[in-house]
């Protein structure tokens, strides 16, 4: 049975530390993401927002908890 891989990256830091400026730059960079399926879980709700309409993959799904 072949086992398939999932990256799982993990982003932490203190508040207004850049880190939602660092995932949206990320998520933008096409070298990122080769089309797969991407879910994009946030966890806090910060000053800064997301826009996935700049996501180099329209694969991406956001989930706030």
């Amino acid at each position: 049975m072949a086992v398939k891989e999932t990256p799982i990256y993990l982003f932490t830091g203190f508040l207004d530390s850049g880190k939602t400026t660092f995932i949206q730059e990320t998520m933008e960079d096409p070298g990122f993401n080769d089309g797969e399926k991407t879910m994009l879980l946030v966890t806090e709700e910060g000053d800064e927002e997301y826009h996935p309409a700049k996501f180099a993959s329209s694969n991406c799904k956001i989930v706030t908890i």
